[in-house]
This record gives structure tokens, C-alpha cells and sequence, in this order.
């Protein structure tokens, strides 16, 4: 008679491939959204964004239309907090800044631009910058209302002064991309309040 090997029977362990597919509470969309923001680099919390803001506007003399609540939507919209974005034309960091403007006030690497207090130190330098040309050229510029000038600010931000000076300061004949760049941040700053 032969004896039967013994066997020990180890508790089944799923891999980890199942695991994500089956016990994930993700969607598809969502997971690969997660992956790719890991995959970029860590995308910074309101709060950090606060915090970071909070450094800056003591740094700088600003009007109040230029607000907090302000950059932060624009930063929203310029990057969805990633300071590691980089746009279809080539901007970097949190406000999505070009290397042209990257050295009007900086004379580090490009490659500066994706630190995050750098990058919002010279967005907010080149925001302030935009402002001072609009009241000199503008015409009543400083007779508008502050959302005014904010939408204002948020045009020639996102499709520069030349272009928009041009076009005789009109949103209205800016191209969609940028009509709808001055809506989504307006949207974000009314329902903030």
C-alpha cells in the first residue's frame, strides 16, 4: 500500500490584475484617469493651491479684481492643478506659461516652469503685467466692472494682447477656444460665490 502525499492547501489568492478588475469601484474612465495623474505626477488639492496662492499674493501688489479666487480658477482652467501640464503648444506648469513669457521675468531653465511656485509667481507677474498694458491701451478699461476686467484678463490670457488688441478688444470675435476659456472661468468663479 502506498501512503498518500500529504498536501497543504493554501488559501486561493487572487492576482492582482483580477483584483482591479473585479473589486475596483472605478469606472473604466475613472481608473484611467487615476492611472494617467499617477503617471504625470501628483496634481496639487485646493488647499495646497490656497497655500501656495497665499505665499504669491503676499509677494505682489495686485488689484482686487485680480483675486485669489480669481487664479485659482484660472489656474483650474489653464491646468486642472497639474503642475507637470503641458498643452498642445507647448506651455508648462500651473498657469500653462509659454517660453516666451517663461523669460520675460525669469532667467532659470524652462524647465523651471513645472515648479509650482515658480511657475505661480511668474503667471501672476505676467497677469499683472497684462493688466498694466490693458489700462494703458484698453479703451475704459478702468471704468469696466471687476468680472469685466477679470474676463478681460482671461482673454488676453489665454490668446495674447496682440491678437486680442486686434480684434478691438472683443471677446466676441475671439476664436471659440478662447470665448469658451473666459466663459468656463467665470462659470467657476460664480459658483464660488
Amino acid at each position: 500500500k502506498q501512503k498518500a502525499a500529504e498536501v497543504t492547501l493554501k488559501p486561493f489568492e487572487f492576482g492582482r490584475a483580477f483584483k482591479s478588475r473585479i473589486f475596483d469601484r472605478f469606472s473604466p474612465l475613472e481608473r484611467a484617469q487615476k492611472q494617467y495623474q499617477e503617471s504625470v505626477g501628483r496634481y496639487l488639492t485646493d488647499k495646497e493651491i490656497d497655500n501656495l496662492l497665499d505665499k504669491q499674493f503676499r509677494k505682489l501688489k495686485l488689484p482686487d479684481y485680480i483675486s485669489k479666487d480669481y487664479v485659482k480658477a484660472l489656474i483650474k482652467q489653464e491646468s486642472d492643478n497639474n503642475p507637470e501640464a503641458v498643452s498642445s503648444w507647448g506651455a508648462r506648469g500651473l498657469m500653462q506659461l509659454l517660453p516666451d513669457a517663461w523669460y520675460d521675468y525669469e532667467t532659470s531653465s524652462y524647465d523651471e516652469a513645472f515648479n509650482p511656485e515658480k511657475n505661480s509667481y511668474t503667471g501672476l507677474r505676467h497677469l499683472k503685467q497684462m493688466d498694466t498694458y490693458c489700462i494703458k491701451n484698453y479703451p475704459n478699461y478702468l471704468e469696466l466692472s471687476n468680472e469685466e476686467k477679470q474676463d478681460v484678463l482671461s482673454a488676453v490670457y489665454n490668446v495674447g494682447i496682440g491678437k486680442f488688441e486686434r480684434k478691438n478688444w472683443d471677446i466676441s470675435k475671439m476664436p471659440r477656444e478662447t470665448r469658451k476659456h473666459v466663459k468656463k472661468i467665470r462659470e467657476r468663479l460664480d459658483s464660488t460665490g
